[in-house]
């Protein structure tokens, strides 16, 4: 792919996996610096603002950093990454069309006519 770092290309993913499972930060950090625009378009088609675009790569990283012991090919950390991202921007939306629900629902109509 232009434009990545030498760094992230398979081979690189799978030695920077390595050296975050060994307790290295900064190999985390790049690659969060290689993969952060790539999720970031990934997740867009299911949250479409800034903020909801933002707050579902950072969850899919957290959720990586989680579960990076589970990943059994290091070369494939892309795949594997933006599995996570899909499934972290599904969660978005559906916890999102819960919460407009909830704030439909008569009682918070009701609730907000009260207060107003």
């Amino acid at each position: 792919m232009p434009g990545r770092p030498e760094a992230a290309s398979n081979g690189g993913d799978a030695e920077l996996v390595q050296r975050v499972l060994a307790g290295e930060p900064s190999a985390f950090a790049a690659l969060y610096r290689s993969y952060a625009a790539v999720v970031a378009r990934a997740v867009r088609d299911q949250v479409r603002d800034a903020e909801s675009v933002a707050d579902a790569v950072q969850e899919t990283f957290a959720r990586a950093l989680e579960q990076l012991h589970t990943l059994r090919e290091p070369q494939r950390f892309r795949a594997w990454l933006l599995a996570i991202a899909r499934h972290t921007a599904v969660d978005q939306r559906r916890l999102r069309s819960r919460m407009t629900s909830i704030e439909d629902s008569p009682a918070a109509v009701e609730r907000a006519a009260l207060e107003a």
